[in-house]
């Protein structure tokens, strides 16, 4: 099914909207990704910036995730933000900052979007 929509994509230069925690399926037909957490964008950019250099602690977890159906049972961790952070990572980040529990920063850089107060150079 995504084939035909791809190649109509392709033919017609439709765009299309893919909505995914599968990045593999979204490397395949995606030219640009957009990484949301929580209702919220995170991160956004070319297949290659997001892929070659994730810069969001969340992205880089989603790239780096392997589902292992070899088990009988599969757990299911979920992310749920902290009320009182404005971060929806904020729990679960080990580089978290003082400062992302108060507010947090976005960042805009050459296609590039990053919402962590880390910015492009220290994420």
């Amino acid at each position: 099914m995504l084939t035909i929509l791809y190649n109509q994509h392709k033919k017609q230069g439709l765009g299309i909207i893919l909505i995914s925690h599968d990045l593999t399926l979204i490397a395949e037909f995606c030219d640009d990704i957009s990484v949301m957490l929580g209702g919220q964008f995170i991160e956004k950019g070319s297949k290659k910036d997001i892929f070659s250099n994730p810069k969001h602690p969340y992205t880089k977890l989603l790239i780096n995730s392997k589902p292992n159906f070899s088990k009988e049972l599969l757990e299911m961790k979920e992310i749920i933000n902290n009320e009182h952070s404005p971060c929806p990572y904020y729990n679960y980040c080990k580089n978290s900052l003082k400062i992302c529990k108060i507010r947090i920063r976005s960042y805009s850089n050459n296609g590039r979007f990053l919402k962590c107060n880390r910015g492009f150079e220290n994420a």
